[in-house]
């Protein structure tokens, strides 16, 4: 069925909620597409993981522009400032594995020295 179909669509998305602690209000900021959310550390900005792969980048506690929303200017698809989508095929990343195994290694070190040495054995 139509609703079976649905259901697994959505399946493990949820909705981006916020509670208003002042006033015990709730709304939905994000409805049915999220993956994940980071928040900044200073509780401003709110990174979200959408379906599809995905991010938009908001000010924490703003719901997105909604498609056609005259004061955003842009439109709800398009990767830009006033939509908060972000176009990950632009992001580009230099790894040097070389380094990256090094700083592995050590990390992997610190963390058996630290937690699991244990002087009595």
């Amino acid at each position: 069925s139509e609703e079976d179909e649905d259901a697994a669509e959505g399946e493990g998305r949820a909705d981006l909620r916020l509670f208003d602690l002042k006033d015990g209000r709730e709304r939905t900021l994000i409805k049915g597409e999220v993956d994940g959310f980071f928040l900044s550390a200073d509780g401003r900005t709110i990174a979200v993981e959408l379906k599809d792969d995905r991010l938009r980048v908001l000010p924490a506690g703003v719901p997105p522009p909604l498609e056609g929303d005259e004061d955003s200017g842009d439109e709800e698809d398009e990767c830009t400032r006033g939509s908060g989508l972000v176009d990950l095929e632009r992001i580009r990343l230099d790894v040097d594995p070389g380094a990256e195994w090094g700083e592995i290694f050590l990390d992997a070190w610190r963390l058996c020295r630290d937690e699991r040495f244990d002087e009595d054995r």
